[in-house]
């Protein structure tokens, strides 16, 4: 029905609903599911481009993007049809009401070329980077939207150019590390005293916290972090002090969680380029900030993340394993503060519900279902960290007497107490 409206539908605004109730549909696909109507949604997509609205070619266009990304290598035969059409769209100047179609384009663009492949992007993804860098440079104010969309495309670009994205190395670098440092404006807010403008939110009735600085900074995180993964030692070699500094200030941002835990994967990346071109400073730079910053994690997926992401770095040192003994020290005590943490929380969940099963309790009756979940999902991420927990430590040390510790918590759980 949506193909069909898509084909045959005049109204502007039936069509561009089509196109965009088709997108949760071709994302839940698989490659093989699409295939029958790949032809004949290309078709009425790159239809809608001609003589439409604005809002009508972005839409088809995140369509395009959203069915290339899915379809992947089934998506190829199109290639030669959208990209020429693409780069010449992107490379002509605009006025500010169509910066949003210029930043959907890149993005479709650099989706259709991942989904053709290396082999075949690699020859037009040069002018891409080419055009993408003009943009960037031309951007005067800070809503402009192509910002934001370049931000994510570059990694795509990165990957498919190799050593050959070292013209835009400077440029790129730059703007990811000005990004994912950028401040985050926190201010007192009184309830009712000021109206809470467009990127503000308020926290705990207290304060006002910039969401959309905090947002654009993670992002720059994380693509930061992607670039690194796929660019070389050699490229890399002249940031790695830049990019560790961001990691290590990142690791600390007290602000947001999900900052915290995009900057532990910088630790692996980092490791792998410093070893390479062996600056041993450089990890040392992680190093001496991570027990302290894993001692003051408190959030269960972050501390899980950064013992999976330093247990990625010792594998990627190899053996013979050569840390510090200071930071294999402080390791170890930051680890034993959380498993306490972690033994005095079991504790007192299990008499806790023990007290309540067997009406001993202070709130007499039985446990509602509800909470029995709530705690078994706490004790789920106990659970996941302590395995992370584990593997760091039989790595570096198989006989660690922190692994029997962490055996014997895993004992304490709601389950073997008999909260069943």
């Amino acid at each position: 029905m949506l193909k069909y409206l898509l084909a045959t539908a005049s109204a502007d605004r039936v069509v561009e609903h089509a196109a965009q109730a088709l997108v949760p549909l071709i994302d839940a696909s698989e490659e093989a599911d699409l295939v029958p109507y790949l032809g004949e949604m290309v078709h009425a997509l790159v239809g809608l481009l001609q003589n439409r609205p604005l809002y009508v070619q972005q839409q088809a266009l995140r369509t395009l993007a959203s069915l290339a990304l899915t379809a992947n290598r089934a998506f190829r035969p199109f290639y030669n049809q959208l990209m020429p059409e693409l780069l010449n769209m992107l490379s002509t100047p605009v006025d500010k009401d169509r910066r949003m179609l210029k930043a959907v384009g890149i993005e479709c663009a650099a989706f259709i070329g991942t989904a053709a492949g290396k082999q075949v992007f690699k020859r037009d993804a040069a002018r891409l980077a080419g055009i993408m860098a003009d943009i960037q440079q031309s951007i005067a104010d800070d809503d402009d939207p192509q910002s934001g969309y370049l931000t994510s495309t570059w990694s795509f670009i990165a990957d498919t150019l190799g050593d050959e994205f070292e013209p835009w190395m400077p440029l790129v670098m730059g703007k990811m590390l000005t990004g994912a440092r950028q401040a985050v404006q926190v201010k007192a807010y009184q309830d009712g005293s000021e109206e809470v403008a467009s990127g503000w939110e308020v926290i705990d009735d207290q304060y006002l916290l910039n969401t959309s600085a905090l947002e654009d900074r993670l992002t720059h995180v994380q693509q930061l972090d992607q670039i690194c993964v796929h660019l070389s030692s050699r490229l890399m070699q002249g940031y790695l002090d830049d990019v560790a500094a961001c990691c290590v200030e990142n690791l600390q941002f007290k602000l947001d969680e999900s900052v915290r835990e995009a900057a532990a994967g910088f630790i692996p990346t980092l490791t792998k380029h410093a070893k390479a071109v062996q600056r041993p400073d450089v990890l040392e730079t992680v190093l001496s900030v991570l027990p302290d910053v894993i001692l003051r994690e408190e959030t269960m997926s972050v501390l899980s993340t950064l013992y999976d992401k330093l247990h990625e770095s010792i594998e990627v040192l190899g053996p013979p394993l050569s840390l510090p003994p200071a930071f294999i020290q402080r390791l170890t005590q930051a680890t034993h503060f959380h498993l306490s943490a972690i033994g005095e929380q079991r504790v007192a969940r299990k008499e806790m519900m023990e007290a309540a099963m067997g009406g001993g309790g202070a709130d007499d009756g039985p446990v509602e279902e509800s909470e029995l979940e709530y705690e078994r999902g706490k004790e789920e991420e106990e659970d996941e960290v302590m395995d992370s927990m584990g593997r760091v430590l039989y790595t570096i040390d198989s006989g660690h007497t922190l692994l029997f510790t962490i055996g014997g918590l895993k004992e304490l759980g709601l389950d073997d107490a008999g909260a069943l």
